[in-house]
């Protein structure tokens, strides 16, 4: 329990195991202060301070001697009376008579010595506190930047990305021919071919080759128009396919149209954009749909052959 002086204002801790009865004496630590307190800590009698002790008395001078011849005078001394005596409990019992059993009841127990309160302890400093509280941040930060070494580098989606997009590409070119001396001007900028995941409401697998033909030449050409081959593992040719370039089409177009639609595009000068010319500088898409390949065509190591086999100039040969 906590004890305070009621002279200083000390305040101490003090065990209740060592108040045996109902209360008992306190002597303050700091002052020197006896008062009582009860279980609760309450003070509840406050002794008066201790008298000062009492200062020496000085020594009587000793009498003068008398001068010789004459008797020395009797020093009587006063004696103080004795003090009385206080009346207690069993002077009171004698003097009545009390005996027995009755008389032990009338005597107070002896009072227990007060207890000394022990001096109020100060806190100590505890460094293992500031320890934690400065280790809690640096733990965190460094469990943050673990977590952040093991997250995957994000990546750019491609233009097919999305839950349902087709597989890469998995048919390859093989070495093209040679265009036509006068067809060199229109180069094939880039090609590619899809397959997998690409039949139609006919259950046909699809082959679709997409690419770009651009006009480097100083003169307007076109219609333009590309033969694309379809060739086994030894660059033998299958399938061969003429189309015009200015169709594009999606994938989801391919597998969702009437097949004599797309090939009406794919066979009509300008195709499915209607632009014929194709003027310096320019470009031009186009598209290849190979109708009914085998679905196995990856294991077939099979690849596509692309060559501008028409391309005139615009006012010549029947160009426009």
């Amino acid at each position: 329990m906590v004890v305070e002086c009621p002279e200083c204002g000390t305040r101490f801790s003090l065990d209740e195991s060592r108040i045996t009865g109902a209360t008992a004496m306190v002597r303050c630590s700091q002052c020197h202060q006896v008062f009582r307190i009860n279980r609760a800590g309450q003070v509840v009698e406050k002794q008066a301070a201790p008298p000062a002790p009492p200062s020496e008395t000085p020594a009587e001078e000793p009498p003068e001697a008398p001068p010789a011849g004459k008797p020395s005078p009797r020093v009587v001394r006063e004696e103080a009376p004795a003090p009385p005596t206080p009346e207690t409990e069993e002077s009171r019992s004698a003097a009545g008579g009390v005996e027995g059993p009755e008389k032990e009841s009338l005597r107070e127990p002896p009072e227990a010595a007060p207890v000394e309160a022990p001096a109020p302890s100060r806190p100590r400093f505890r460094w293992w506190m500031v320890v934690i509280m400065l280790a809690i941040p640096l733990l965190a930060a460094l469990g943050w930047w673990i977590w952040q070494l093991q997250q995957p580098e994000p990546t750019a989606p491609g233009p097919q990305a999305g839950p349902e997009a087709p597989a890469p590409l998995v048919v390859t070119p093989s070495p093209p021919p040679a265009p036509a001396a006068d067809l060199q001007e229109l180069p094939i900028n880039w090609a590619q071919a899809r397959y997998e995941g690409l039949v139609n409401a006919q259950g046909e697998q699809l082959l679709v080759i997409r690419g770009e033909v651009v006009n480097e030449g100083q003169a307007a050409r076109g219609p333009v128009r590309v033969k694309a081959t379809l060739t086994d593992a030894q660059h033998q040719p299958v399938k061969e396919e003429v189309v015009y370039t200015g169709t594009g089409l999606t994938d989801e177009e391919v597998k969702t149209l009437d097949p004599d639609k797309i090939k009406g595009w794919l066979s009509q000068p300008g195709g499915r954009s209607g632009q014929q010319a194709l003027k310096p500088g320019e470009k031009q898409s186009f598209t290849v749909v190979f109708f009914g390949v085998p679905a196995n065509l990856a294991e077939t190591q099979a690849g596509f052959q692309l060559v501008v086999v028409e391309g005139p100039v615009v006012g010549k040969s029947g160009g426009k």
